[in-house]
């Protein structure tokens, strides 16, 4: 293999290592769209009380890496001007509405993170601060609309997409969704919370299942495309590694069994957390297949072991994307079926593209000019990444 890898690189090298270091810088770009989204947690408490807790990237909000790092060494945050304004900017962007009225925000405390300026400056760490914000149910909300809606503005700089959860604690009911700047979230029915105070009597809201399957559906399918590269990149190498339609077949549908099983298995939260951080292993599993690709021949069997047992891997990777979104108390196994079926039909769409690439197969070039050149930038692709996540 060895010899088979240098006499690629010797036929094209530059061109090989060009193109890998544009799909490196894309995939790291691509990656770190979700390494520094922003966590919004909102939750109403008795007596119409509202906290959220948001863990936001500030480096664009501070206008750099080292504006941020700055700030963070201020001993007392909450006395220091700039800050604050930058925090009363924050509170007015968060439009939270209660029963049709919206609830003024104030900044009580920012966390900034204790870390290195190298850990500002990482294109794989992203620091975050946690900020809470407070707030107070208005006195001319009315019963008629007992539901909890959010929406965030561009009067500030938040780093998209918004992983946002409404939890009403008298309701014991939550909502999960991923936002960009001004979508707005489902309405939270939450009539106890209202009811605090007797603004409403015994008030219900059945839960509308579609919009929750058709939301996760969105969030699985928004994950693999476009943001899942490395996981596009780890499917095209299958799709290189098998000749016939068959074969195919059983390739995908053993990789689609294998995540999907892990994938349901700890988004039940029936693994402990520490084993969702699978991303430095995805990574080398994307640089052995690539390089497996680059053999002579390339079997059957040998692609269907790896679909399968690489699959379980990657299932790991998808529920801790999951869990960086959370998943609502009610309806927990239709989100858990909708984001699954998004990440499926995301790779569907992709295997159907790659199609013309694969039916080249029956010519005697394309293992030389086709399997082995996109195997080997794909695995340089996924070394430079994989050393970037070491080194941050």
């Amino acid at each position: 293999m060895l010899v088979q890898v240098r006499r690629i690189l010797s036929s094209g090298s530059k061109v090989f290592i060009a193109l890998a270091a544009m799909l490196a810088l894309s995939a790291a770009s691509a990656n770190a769209h979700l390494l520094n989204m922003s966590r919004i947690d909102i939750m109403l408490i008795d007596e119409q009380q509202v906290l959220i807790t948001a863990q936001l990237d500030l480096t664009r909000a501070f206008g750099s890496a080292d504006a941020f790092f700055e700030a963070a060494q201020v001993s007392s945050p909450m006395r220091d001007a700039m800050i604050i304004t930058k925090l009363a900017t924050a509170a007015q962007a968060i439009e939270l509405f209660a029963g049709g009225v919206r609830i003024d925000l104030r900044a009580t405390d920012i966390e900034f993170p204790v870390v290195a300026l190298a850990d500002f400056r990482s294109p794989l760490e992203w620091p975050r601060a946690t900020i809470t914000f407070a707030g107070i149910l208005p006195s001319q909300s009315t019963p008629t609309d007992a539901g909890i809606q959010v929406r965030f503005t561009d009067g500030f700089v938040f780093e998209e997409p918004l992983a946002t959860t409404i939890r009403s604690l008298p309701d014991g009911v939550s909502k999960s969704r991923w936002l960009v700047t001004f979508q707005r979230s489902p309405v939270v029915a939450a009539p106890n919370w209202f009811a605090v105070t007797g603004l409403t009597a015994g008030m219900t809201r059945p839960v509308d299942a579609a919009p929750v399957f058709v939301d996760y559906f969105n969030i699985g399918f928004w994950h693999i495309v476009p943001a899942g590269i490395d996981h596009l990149l780890f499917v095209l190498t299958l799709v290189l590694a098998v000749r016939l339609i068959k074969s195919l077949l059983i390739v995908l549908s053993l990789y689609t069994l294998a995540h999907s099983l892990s994938f349901a298995i700890a988004a039940l939260g029936l693994l402990p957390p520490a084993m969702l951080q699978v991303e430095p292993l995805i990574l080398l599993s994307i640089v052995v297949t690539a390089l497996l690709n680059c053999r002579t021949r390339s079997t059957a069997t040998h692609a269907s072991l790896l679909a399968f047992g690489l699959g379980l891997l990657h299932g790991l990777g998808f529920a801790n994307a999951l869990a960086g979104s959370g998943l609502p108390t009610e309806q927990r196994l239709l989100s858990l079926l909708g984001f699954n079926m998004g990440v499926e039909a995301a790779q569907l769409l992709w295997v159907a593209l790659l199609l013309p690439i694969w039916w080249s197969y029956r010519y005697p070039w394309f293992v030389s000019r086709v399997r082995r050149p996109i195997s080997m930038v794909i695995a340089l692709i996924a070394i430079a990444w994989l050393v970037m996540h070491i080194q941050g």
